[in-house]
């Protein structure tokens, strides 16, 4: 008898548990960014990186390519000088480029890229995001789109095929390497500004960027009589970015030197 009423009880409790388990709310999924349920960690991780402000922000320099292409890349380090954030920003005749890398632990984590189509009638806006396990390979890309850019935040991606963003190019001009090398290329000088600038890039100038030259020095008044004999040199830059009061904006030269004599 004694055992019949603890067996009752015992399924009576089990009852009781598993109903509270079947009244656990259940999550809308309509709430997630993707439709990747287990990126939400990813995009909390994300987000928390682009709220952070005590980051050191390094700016490379602006090239322009031989087709009228214009690009640069910045950097967000803590101050171990551990890269969080690599930024490619890309100029087309119709479009702009955004390409943003994340880093944890020194490997990509997450690319994010959104680009900006400039049509006759509207614009046209679209952002995909890929993520990456600790191996480099993707475990999720998607993508959002639309012409509305204040509203396209609300969106959610949706699963694509998989897409591997390239950091490469955003490295080298940030080094000054490959194309993107700084070899004096000669002198120009804008009369609307009225400044002298000097022209760096690479050999063949399949990209190039222009230096305004406002403090002579020593080697850069050399560098500018003798065009001839510094040509095709690899200069190391320092520089800064300024912009004017009536809001237009160049590069700066701060100091150069030859890299190999």
């Amino acid at each position: 008898m004694k055992l019949t009423s603890l067996f009752i009880l015992l399924l009576l409790v089990i009852s009781s548990c598993n109903s509270e388990e079947n009244e656990l709310p259940k999550v809308d999924e309509n709430l997630f960014r993707s439709d990747y349920p287990e990126g939400e960690a990813l995009f909390d991780y994300k987000d928390s990186v682009d709220r952070l402000e005590n980051f050191v922000n390094l700016l490379s320099l602006e090239f322009t390519s031989d087709q009228g292409v214009r690009i640069s890349s910045s950097a967000k380090l803590d101050s171990l000088g551990t890269v969080h954030v690599i930024k490619l920003h890309t100029e087309y005749e119709n479009s702009i480029d955004e390409e943003l890398f994340y880093y944890k632990g020194g490997m990509k984590f997450i690319s994010f890229k959104s680009r900006t189509q400039f049509e006759a009638d509207h614009n046209y806006y679209s952002e995909t995001i890929s993520f990456y396990t600790d191996t480099g390979n993707v475990i999720y890309s998607g993508i959002r789109n639309g012409i509305d850019p204040d509203t396209i935040e609300l969106l959610r991606y949706s699963k694509i095929e998989p897409v591997t963003d390239n950091d490469n190019i955003a490295l080298q001009i940030l080094k000054q390497q490959g194309p993107f090398q700084t070899n004096f290329l000669g002198t120009a000088f804008a009369e609307e500004q009225e400044k002298l600038f000097i022209v760096v890039g690479a050999l063949d100038r399949s990209f190039t960027s222009t230096l305004a030259i406002n403090e002579q020095i020593d080697f850069i008044d050399d560098l500018i009589e003798n065009e001839e004999k510094y040509k095709g040199r690899e200069l190391k830059i320092e520089f800064m970015h300024t912009t004017q009061t009536d809001g237009f904006s160049f590069q700066t030269l701060i100091n150069a030197e030859l890299l190999q004599k």
